[in-house]
């Protein structure tokens, strides 16, 4: 039963003089010194000082910047900022301005990073970055008073544009006169650059059909434009192109602000086109094909298109992707206007595009069109596996290793599979029992139909029993509760000043209710506190938004203004009082946690001390005790009861019975160090099987009670031993 004690992560670190915070506010930007513009918010840093031995302390930090591991400059060593100050339990914010000069290339000493080119575009290149703060004392600026903190994000630089007409290896009709419509598509319009962002067409001359990207390193140009628009009418005004040549285009993404930085500098993949007579096919009175995508379960889609009735297509291209510039594009070539795609994640968003292809020759991409899968369906245990789906008339004729079809209410993943008739398969694969803590079973199935639309109509599958077998010996049996209080105050400090009022209210109701029973009394008095004021601040912005839509004068709409960001900057002051307030209640959770560890260990040591004697004396020899070489017995029979337990009788129990109760006991002591006492990241409060929140509960009020240590340990192991032993009778 204790193989069940579910495990989640806490961790504690050693208590420095000064406690270093380091946030980072997305989205985020490859140049690094917009995070400490005037005004600008995206970093901050939260000092608290922890040497109560001082009143007040005097430190100035050091900061280091690492892509991908490799530090690419650091605070100078022959540079001490200006000091800063902290007063104990009161932090200190340090944001925008304040961070300033810690950026100044004066300042730094660079490794792995040319200081022109910070000086002159301070990007950063494209990866895992981390930006860290150390604090260091003033008065001995080599001592180190605080821990390394950093704040960590991935930075992907936005993708440059992707070609869209003519497409790579197209023929492009001569007209009379000449008339060519280039067309791009930008790749970055979530990106905060995005209304900065203009873009640079070059077209090339290809006389000696060499390859795109030399032609486009060595060769210059026959014509060249900038525009904000994503298209360009290539027209008789510019250079005449040749009938029967290649030619090579390309389109930069720049930032005409400077302030952005692109993959690949900003360049698209080059393409080439012939411009042509040949009438055969009418390219230029081609269209984008239309396209529809249909999710028809959380894991298959459909995807379909119209033929073009000017140009018959030998076939065509689809790609799909997770919604998103980063994600990569898959792409299958087919004859058919039909799609399947399978293998996708529930509650997702995907985009699909299809291009056609006659010859050697691809037509424009359609237009990008998106579907979003359902939600995983929750699986009741009472629901039968073996209700299959109605058959729709069309068999699935394209199965492969991998795919995943729903067989009643399970997914099936097919493994080695042969097919007999059309829709008829047979083979192996795993099918995942959703109300079995995802337990996956291996499966044999032999001559099952499947549909179009991935749902298994007709056969049997068998289930491997040693799966069944693996489950019983490693479930879960511990229920576990969910704490919300962390996420309610996330959804506050995400929250805004003008925000929704019946939103607000909701929030604010639940996050103090679950305060009142997670946070002890003088934190929640504090929570309270900064609510009130977050609450003053949203009724002092709505009266001043008011009062600036009624303003008749520029005098009396200024004073509007100031009225709301004065509002605002209170609203958001609370916020970071209650930031600091979350990280002292995980300190007092850390600190909790740490007791209870010693509390199992302390029992683990008796029962370790116990079998020492036990397996040191005589089996022959004989107390008062009848139970005296039964070393379970004799813990029990050490072990004081108190309170209204209902094991306070274990006197009036007989041998045997008593030996049953002692050797669970024992087992659990044991179970329970291995799960808990051996690992340093665990959390007691989700574990229903020793009552976790009551236990919690307990510790928490003798830490408000600043009941000393050794005595808080002690109280926690008595508590402990009791909860054993009842739940050793229960078994």
């Amino acid at each position: 039963m204790m193989s069940a004690f579910c495990l989640v992560q806490a961790a504690w670190a050693q208590v420095a003089p000064v406690d270093i915070t380091v946030q980072l506010v997305p989205p985020y930007t490859s140049r690094i010194v917009d995070y400490v513009s005037p005004g600008n918010e995206k970093l901050r840093i939260i000092a608290l000082q922890r040497d109560l031995t001082q009143a007040s302390y005097r430190f100035f930090l050091r900061m280091e910047v690492s892509v991908n591991g490799q530090v690419l400059f650091r605070t100078s060593r022959n540079w001490q900022p200006t000091p800063i100050t902290v007063a104990p339990g009161t932090p200190v914010i340090l944001d925008g301005a304040d961070l300033q000069a810690y950026f100044d290339a004066n300042h730094l000493d660079f490794v792995n990073f040319n200081r022109d080119r910070y000086v002159a575009n301070p990007n950063l290149p494209e990866g895992y970055t981390s930006i860290c703060f150390t604090a260091y004392d003033y008065s001995r600026p080599d001592v180190a008073v605080s821990q390394n903190n950093c704040g960590n994000y991935f930075l992907a630089l936005p993708e440059p544009p992707m070609l869209n007409y003519p497409a790579c290896g197209m023929q492009v009709r001569a007209l009379m006169p000449q008339q060519v419509i280039f067309s791009w598509v930008p790749m970055n319009m979530g990106n905060a650059a995005a209304q900065s962002t203009v873009y640079e067409l070059s077209v090339y001359e290809n006389r000696d059909n060499r390859n795109p990207n030399d032609i486009v390193q060595n060769v210059a140009p026959i014509y060249t434009t900038r525009t904000s628009a994503t298209t360009v009418v290539y027209g008789p005004g510019e250079p005449i192109l040749q009938t029967g040549f290649n030619y090579v285009w390309r389109v930069q993404a720049v930032d005409e602000k400077g302030q952005q930085a692109f993959k690949n500098n900003g360049f698209s993949q080059p393409c080439y086109f012939t411009y042509s007579t040949d009438s055969s096919v009418n390219w230029n009175n081609a269209q984008p094909l239309k396209i529809y995508a249909l999710a028809m379960t959380e894991k298959n889609a459909k995807i379909g298109w119209q033929p073009d009735k000017d140009i018959s297509y030998d076939k065509y291209t689809v790609y799909y992707r997770k919604q998103g510039n980063d994600n990569n594009w898959f792409n299958n070539t087919l004859t058919d206007t039909v799609f399947f795609v399978s293998n996708l994640e529930a509650n997702t968003t995907y985009e699909t595009r299809v291009q056609g292809i006659k010859g050697a020759s691809s037509g424009m991409y359609s237009d990008i069109v998106h579907f979003t899968t359902p939600q995983k369906k929750v699986v009741d245990c009472k629901e039968s596996a073996g209700i299959l789906a109605a058959y729709n008339g069309k068999p699935y004729t394209r199965g492969m290793h991998n795919d995943i079809v729903h067989y009643g209410t399970f997914e099936l993943t097919l493994d080695n599979i042969q097919q007999g008739q059309p829709g008829y398969y047979s083979g192996t694969g795993t099918v995942t029992i959703p109300f079995m803590l995802g337990m996956t079973f291996s499966v044999t199935f032999n001559n099952i139909q499947i549909d179009d639309a991935m749902q298994v109509t007709a056969g049997e599958v068998i289930f491997d029993s040693e799966g069944v077998d693996k489950w019983l010996a490693s479930t879960q049996t511990v229920n576990t509760v969910i704490k919300n209080l962390s996420d309610g105050i996330k959804q506050l400090l995400n929250s805004t000043v003008n925000g929704d009022d019946k939103a607000w209210i909701k929030l604010e109701e639940q996050v103090k209710e679950l305060a009142k029973q997670e946070l002890p009394q003088v934190l929640n008095d504090s929570l309270n506190s900064a609510l009130q004021q977050m609450d003053n601040a949203r009724t002092a912005y709505a009266e001043a938004k008011q009062a600036y839509s009624n303003a008749t004068t520029p005098e009396a709409k200024q004073a509007a203004q100031d009225k709301m960001d004065a509002a605002e900057k209170q609203f958001n002051d609370s916020k970071k009082t209650i930031d600091t307030l979350e990280q002292q209640k995980a300190e007092m959770a850390n600190n909790v946690t740490k007791y209870m560890l010693k509390a199992i260990k302390q029992l683990k040591a008796e029962v370790d001390a116990l079998q020492k004697d036990n397996a040191s004396t005589p089996k022959s020899a004989t107390t008062n005790n009848e139970a005296a070489d039964d070393v379970a017995v004799v813990i029990l029979r050490k072990t004081t009861i108190t309170g209204n337990s209902g094991i306070d009788n274990l006197e009036d129990l007989s041998k045997a019975r008593l030996k049953t109760i002692a050797s669970k006991y024992f087992i659990l002591v044991n179970s329970l160090f291995s799960y808990y006492g051996e690992n340093d990241k665990p959390s007691f409060e989700d574990d229903n099987a020793i009552k976790g929140k009551e236990l919690v509960k307990y510790a928490i009020d003798l830490y408000q009670q600043k009941v000393p240590e050794q005595e808080l340990v002690q109280k926690l192991h008595d508590k402990l031993q009791t909860m054993l032993i009842t739940i050793s009778k229960q078994l």
